[in-house]
């Protein structure tokens, strides 16, 4: 955590950060710069402007919105003086009593702030705030702050470069400079010059470097910005002769970039570095760290990737695109030979690590490499997809499955991260072909570091390059995001819970505090360990996220099943390499390359649907907050979930009447106005309008707020204003909607949103606003002096989109007649059918165009056969605008037809353009027989609880065990005070493969309740009644219900119970002397069954969980109890057992020690009233998983 400035200041100095010769607080008259001379007219120059850093200009300087002519009207009136007129703004000098005149007048100004900010402190002039060993002063260094007195324009910015080199920018209007004495004296003249500072050592401080200090300590590496004219080699080596350990170093004038990796020994050599003055910043160098097809239908992948038959006519997977990857490894670390799902696709694997380019098989990195790139881009072959028809939902398949990769692989053998540098990396992936790189990996901290510009400054000078890095997983506390991922221009992603409760059944995460919390159940929620925001800036981060947990992807071959990072797998061996193909992982990790597969699809939308032949950044990045979903219980536009969710087919194919618009490529100069009107059609869907722009990077250890700021502005047509941003406050609902009328604009984000709830029919404006703009954008698409170029997409009720005038969908029923929007669905549909059979299916089309259509109706069946047929009950529909038909479809199978798994499509295709159609989907499965059914054997409104199966050995046929309320208050077991809630255990027996059954009353009216806290566990453990038959066909029912465990036994003749273990309750404490529990039966040979079940002890001296078993040699005449061990204070739950015919294997989740703090699975072998020796199956008690319900059978 960060800690205060001001006692930054005094540990600094007491810690003798800097030792050894001070700096000089005087002025050296007698020589300069890098020991010249100074001349007479120099040392005048010097000896004044050692008064000017301290002492601003004087002035009352205020910044004035110009929203028309009457401000500039009434400025004038007053007699005010205009410093400079922007166009949109204007600088003025005003006194405290015209200013008030102005708010008398209405007319919103503001005074630009002075306050400069740095990872050390906030700083406005004021000198004592730094140590006197951490200053230097005029004629001491090259480098100075100039402050101007409001927003830069383009005459003041070439005053400035014409005495000088601008090295960067910090916040309110201060540029770094790099001249001469002389020149900065002259530059001290200008009028637009509010004050110059010398660029002190402290202000070079940043990272995590000042908590170091603080402890007494260095870091072992830091990484240290260098003046980029230096000759880069020549200071590495000046370095060495001092005693520091240059690790590797680069230099990239072209983008104005060098640094140095660098190992340090102690504060002397922090102290001898931050003094020199080719030294820009210094920080620490943290190690790096690595922090499906149920996400893909939650992000909108799936639905968009479908869409290509449905109109685009071609398809969305990522075809054509290439998307970079640093990571682990990939597989083999060659592309002949990597698994099916990533061959023939893979177009470079670079060996960035130097330590082999595969995925290495080390318990630390886990196939972490090969799971990011599945996720991103697997194809989904080795689990079923049909690439040849580019169908992947059913599929383990990635995001943009048919994208091509480039991988920088920075996995090393030894478990560690290792790599070039950023710059190098994204490089190579650009002259790849690649325009979306993806990172699942950085270093903790939440301040904009030297990483943090260096991720900003390639996408400035590459502003069709889209970086995303993972959030990190150091939540839910604030300020907890990762260095890397605090770039403005990168798209940061969060973590959010999946949708794979079965994943979740196999454990769930601990708390720090402790507390059990779900992994994968509940997609509106964040995942616990998503990193939040903000960020030391106050830059609201992540930007987005997506599903993060349960994630289903590849495992890496290279990787042994020990060293495999999976929480979950499936059993699925498709390459026949006797590993399983996929596992789960949870992780911001897995929510980053699930948001980088969504990106590629997005920019293959842009470019081969909307025709678009280079796709911004800011246009990727703008559709994506355009398209997420704000969660239940989270602020919007927070430090949280940003954004939201991401939907890319609520972007780019949303509910009608919705539509999108964009417009990519634009720009905006210094106080101007770019603006451009939509027709909103209803005010009963939203309008969301979405800003971005790829930013000038911003000084390293400063705030890393934007440097040109852009303000979005949109102007409903009743003249209602909302301003990006700046949104209402209240419940999670109210922070999701613009506030009206505000006063503010956002002056830190280069992201800006205006969502209106129910916007006004009729012409709204989109404006950007040149607010601030510090540094001229290069990109030829912004051609003026002071300018920024950026994106918008907007959504709203546009009218129709021009690829989607005709929608075919059918009523949802999941979902009431009058949910707006949202009563229809075109999500598909599956149907069983017996050969020879058919099915029918209504649905309906709708027009959603301005002009009349006429509609044909066809169908497509894939795999493709003619045993399939489908009659629809009219040809074809004429439809004038948002008129809606109704039409029925007639499926029809044939006794011929083979055994499969089809997609029966009802297409409707515009008769006048045959690329304008869409469809519903039926999943049709064709069997040969008719799927047995147990309904009920008594239907009737009772309640039933959870069964247990089993098969008689002797004839195949079938026992069931459960419960089934019963309403009678008779009770003929023990029970407690009694309540007359009573269930009957009931044995069906099934002797024609299910179709029929009998049942019988085994165990009637016996009473579950208890109260309280008991009444909850025995609710947990009751409702599961174990089943088994031995081989003279003897049925043998068990359950717990804590207090003892009942074991039913018997056949069609009769049934029989006994119950084993016994226990009070005590009131005192709430709880059973002992308890059992976890119940399971295995029988085997003729009268011979064992009752497995966890006991556990609560006394004042004991409070253990041991395995025990209840066996009978004589069909359940008698039963003999043993414990599996004896030793105390251990923790055994769940058994799930089997008999091999020779001996037992009892399978459970185990907790050997009071120290373990995780369950892992082990097991018992042996027979009852033998030996049972103890195994370790998987996992340990310590790494961090809980690995828990098992279930063995043979």
């Amino acid at each position: 955590m960060r800690k205060n400035p001001k006692i930054l200041v005094l540990a600094l100095i007491v810690c003798g950060m800097f030792v050894g010769s001070a700096l000089i607080v005087g002025m050296n008259t007698t020589s300069g710069i890098l020991g010249k001379s100074l001349s007479v007219e120099e040392r005048v120059a010097m000896e004044k402007i050692t008064k000017l850093p301290f002492e601003q200009k004087s002035g009352n300087f205020w910044l004035v919105e110009k929203k028309d002519e009457r401000a500039w009207r009434i400025v004038n009136a007053l007699g005010i003086e205009v410093v400079k007129d922007y166009g949109y703004y204007m600088l003025i000098n005003a006194s405290i009593e015209k200013t008030n005149a102005l708010a008398f007048y209405g007319i919103p100004f503001e005074k630009p702030s002075n306050e400069i900010v740095f990872a050390m402190l906030r700083f406005n002039g004021d000198l004592s705030r730094i140590p006197v060993q951490l200053r230097t002063y005029v004629g001491q260094t090259e480098f100075y702050l100039v402050q101007l007195i409001g927003t830069p324009c383009e005459e003041w910015t070439d005053g400035i470069t014409s005495h000088g080199t601008i090295y960067g920018f910090y916040n309110y209007n201060t540029y770094l400079v790099k001249a001469n004495v002389t020149e900065i004296f002259a530059l001290s003249k200008y009028n637009f010059v509010n004050a110059i500072y010398p660029y002190h050592p402290y202000f070079k401080i940043g990272g995590n470097l000042p908590e170091f200090v603080v402890q007494g300590k260095t870091p072992e590496k830091v990484k240290i910005d260098i003046d980029w004219q230096k000759n880069i080699t020549g200071v590495a080596n000046e370095m060495r002769k001092n005693g520091i350990n240059v690790i590797k170093y680069f230099s990239y004038p072209e983008y104005k970039l060098a640094y140095i990796h660098a190992q340090i020994s102690g504060q002397e050599q922090l102290n001898w570095l931050v003094k020199k003055d080719y030294v820009l910043s210094i920080s620490d160098d943290p190690v790096k760290k690595i922090m499906n097809n149920v996400a893909a239908r939650i992000v909108g992948a799936s639905a968009l990737r479908d869409l290509w038959r449905n109109g685009l006519g071609l398809p969305v997977t990522g075809n054509g695109q290439v998307v970079a990857i640093a990571d682990t490894g990939l597989d083999t670390g060659n592309p002949a030979t990597v698994i099916p799902d990533f061959r023939g696709r893979v177009k470079t694997i670079y060996d960035t690590a130097g330590d082999g380019a595969g995925d290495p098989d080390n318990a630390n990195l886990g196939g972490h490499g090969t799971h990011v790139a599945g996720s991103v881009a697997g194809s989904g072959v080795m689990s079923g997809a049909d690439t040849a028809n580019h169908i992947y939902d059913g599929s383990f398949a990635g995001m943009a499955p048919e994208a091509q990769i480039h991988f920088e692989s920075i996995g090393t053998n030894t478990g560690s991260l290792d790599y070039d540098s950023i710059t190098n990396m994204a490089t190579r992936s650009y002259n790849d072909g690649a325009r979306i790189w993806t990172n699942s990996w950085g270093s903790s901290g939440a301040g904009y570091t030297s990483d943090s510009n260096e991720v900003d400054n390639y996408i400035w000078n590459h502003k069709d390059f889209l970086i995303l890095f993972a959030a990190g997983n150091d939540g839910p506390a604030r300020n907890s995001l990762d260095n890397e991922g605090d770039a403005k221009n990168c798209l940061s992603v969060g973590a959010t819970q999946n949708a794979r409760p079965h994943v979740n059944s196999q454990g769930s995460f601990l708390s720090p505090t402790g507390s059990s919390y779900a992994m994968a159940s509940n997609i509106e929620t964040l995942a616990y360990f998503s990193s939040r925001g903000p960020t030391d800036g106050g830059y609201n981060k992540p930007d987005v996220c997506a599903p993060g947990t349960g994630i289903v992807s590849t495992r890496a071959s290279t990787v042994s099943d020990a060293n495999a990072g999976f929480t979950w797998i499936v059993p699925i061996d498709a390459n026949g390499d006797s590993k399983y193909d996929y596992g789960a992982m949870q992780g911001t990790s897995m929510a980053t390359p699930v948001t980088a597969g969504a990106c590629v699809l997005v920019r293959d939308y842009y470019t081969d649907v909307e025709g678009l032949t280079n796709v911004s950044a800011a246009l990727i990045r703008a559709t994506m907050i355009g398209g997420a979903k704000p969660m239940p219980g989270y602020k919007y536009f927070g430090i949280d979930q940003g954004y939201g969710r991401i939907d890319i087919a609520n972007a780019l194919i949303p509910e009608p009447p919705l539509s999108y618009k964009f417009w990519d490529w634009q720009a905006v100069n210094n106080g101007a106005t770019w603006e451009q009107r939509v027709y909103v059609n209803t005010s009963e869907a939203p309008l969301r309008v979405v800003l971005a722009w790829s930013d000038y990077p911003s000084a390293a250890n400063s705030n890393g707020n934007v440097v040109n700021n852009l303000n979005l502005r949109v102007i409903a047509p009743d003249n209602t204003e909302y301003h990006g941003n700046q949104f209402k406050t209240g419940t999670w609902e109210d922070t999701q909607w613009s506030t009206p009328n505000p006063s503010a604009y956002d002056t830190v984000h280069a992201n800006e949103v205006v969502n209106v709830k129910n916007p006004v029919q009729g012409v709204w404006r989109i404006q950007v606003i040149g607010a601030n703009i510090a540094q001229n954008d290069p990109d030829p698409h912004a051609p003026g002096a002071l300018d920024q170029s950026f994106a918008v997409y907007a959504r709203g009720p546009f009218g129709p989109q021009n690829i989607s005038t005709l929608r075919v969908d059918r009523f949802n029923e999941n979902l009431p007649l009058d949910a707006p929007y949202k009563n229809y669905t075109d999500g598909f549909i599956q149907r069983v059918l017996v050969k020879g059979q058919s099915t029918n299916q209504t649905f309906r089309i709708v027009n959603w165009g301005n002009q009349s259509a006429t509609y044909n109706l066809a169908s497509e069946v894939l795999p493709s056969t003619t045993t399939i047929t489908v009659a629809f009950s009219a040809s074809s529909v004429t439809l004038a605008p948002n008129a809606t038909a109704w039409l029925n479809a007639s499926i029809v199978t044939t006794s011929s037809t083979p055994e499969n798994i089809y997609e029966v499509r009802l297409k409707a295709v515009d008769s006048a353009n045959s690329n304008r159609l869409d469809s519903v989907v039926i999943k049709l499965q064709v069997v040969s027989e008719a799927p047995l059914k147990h309904t009920q054997v008594t239907r009737s409104t009772l309640m039933e609880t959870t069964s247990a199966i089993a098969t008689d050995p002797t004839d195949g046929s079938l026992w069931v065990a459960y419960f089934r309320q019963n309403q009678s208050l008779t009770n003929s077991v023990y029970t407690s005070s009694g309540n007359g809630d009573n269930y009957d255990l009931i044995i069906a027996h099934s002797t024609d493969g299910g179709k029929t059954w009998t049942e019988y009353s085994a165990l009637p009216g016996f009473d579950r309740y208890w109260t309280g806290y008991v009444e909850q566990e025995i609710d947990w453990y009751y409702w599961a009644p174990s089943i088994d038959v031995d081989a003279g066909g003897k049925v043998y029912v068990a359950f717990s219900t804590f207090e003892s465990v009942y074991i039913v036994y018997g056949d069609e003749s009769g049934w029989a119970y006994t119950k084993q273990e016994a226990t009070s309750y005590n009131t005192a404490t709430g709880r059973f002397t002992f308890i059992a529990a976890d119940v399971d039966v295995v029988a085997r040979a003729s009268g011979q069954a064992t009752v497995f079940y966890t006991f556990r002890s609560y006394t004042a001296t004991t409070n253990y969980a041991d395995l025990k078993c209840a066996y009978t040699t004589n069909g359940g005449s008698t039963w003999t109890l043993q414990t599996l061990t004896t030793t105390n204070n251990l923790r055994q739950y769940m058994p799930s057992a089997i008999y091999d015919g020779t001996q037992h294997w009892v399978f459970f989740a185990y907790r050997a020690t009071t120290t373990d703090t995780d369950y892992y699975l082990s097991y018992y072998t042996g027979n009852p009233g033998g030996t049972w020796t103890l195994n370790t199956l998987h996992g340990t008690g310590t790494d961090g998983y809980y690995e828990t319900l098992p279930s063995a059978f043979r």
